[in-house]
């Protein structure tokens, strides 16, 4: 059972010389930037004019590679913190001409208040700042698990050929948002949508649908077809009885 995202933007985009790391905190932005490989916290920005406060670190420092924490929930779970998080790496990276990815940055204030031996106080105030810097070191150690932030995504068609669209789809995967669209002018009544992607995810559940990238949350016998781009194995193994096919170029 092949239960990977074929269309999963590669890391590959996501190589860097100059990074810097924002941790996208409930009222503070964190900063901190990569010197020669070794991470460096800066401080922080507050929400408000977060963009020209913003531009001014990034005339300042010039990081060919901005990385925004992706604040997923302790089982890996798409949060609505995650859902703000990626919105504001969207608003950056259309904002400022530079790169930006993500990185899963779960427990980052934990680790960064676990080194350090200081006041609770005292620890709020640079909290935002450690926190990115482990978001900073987190891709430092590991870019490859990263997930680059792409400003447009493929045009992709679902098969109108068949009779009819069942009631209960399964979106297995998409790599544009729009096919949900079309499936709810074809007819279908429950979506469902299985993606590792932020991005898409965003999209999903800004339309209100239900959208997990969590496996063990997919009832597939709650579905009577499943929606795949074109060449992708069955991820369900023949328990969703109809097939339908989506192609993007």
């Amino acid at each position: 059972m092949n239960n990977k995202c074929n269309g999963r933007p590669s890391a590959a985009e996501c190589t860097s010389k100059r990074a810097m790391a924002l941790d996208f905190g409930e009222s503070r932005i964190g900063v901190a930037v990569s010197v020669e490989g070794v991470g460096m916290p800066i401080g922080y920005i507050n929400h408000s004019g977060y963009r020209h406060s913003l531009k001014g670190l990034i005339d300042e420092r010039a990081p060919d590679l901005i990385i925004v924490g992706l604040p997923l929930a302790k089982t890996g779970g798409f949060t609505a913190s995650a859902e703000k998080a990626t919105a504001f790496a969207e608003v950056v990276h259309r904002s400022f001409n530079v790169r930006v990815c993500m990185v899963d940055e779960r427990l980052t204030t934990r680790a960064a208040r676990s080194k350090l031996e200081i006041t609770e106080r005292d620890f709020k105030e640079v909290k935002d700042a450690l926190s990115a810097l482990e978001i900073l070191n987190s891709y430092l150690e590991n870019p490859v698990a990263s997930i680059p932030v792409r400003c447009s995504f493929p045009y992709c068609k679902v098969d109108e050929s068949c009779q009819r669209i069942p009631q209960n789809v399964l979106v297995w995967c998409p790599e544009n948002a729009g096919v949900v669209d079309k499936l709810r002018e074809m007819g279908a009544a429950f979506i469902g949508v299985y993606s590792e992607d932020p991005q898409i995810l965003l999209r999903v559940r800004r339309k209100k649908l239900t959208a997990t990238n969590l496996l063990h949350e997919i009832a597939f016998e709650e579905f009577d077809a499943i929606l795949l781009k074109r060449g992708t194995p069955d991820p369900a193994g023949g328990a969703i009885e109809e097939i339908i096919r989506f192609t993007c170029s």
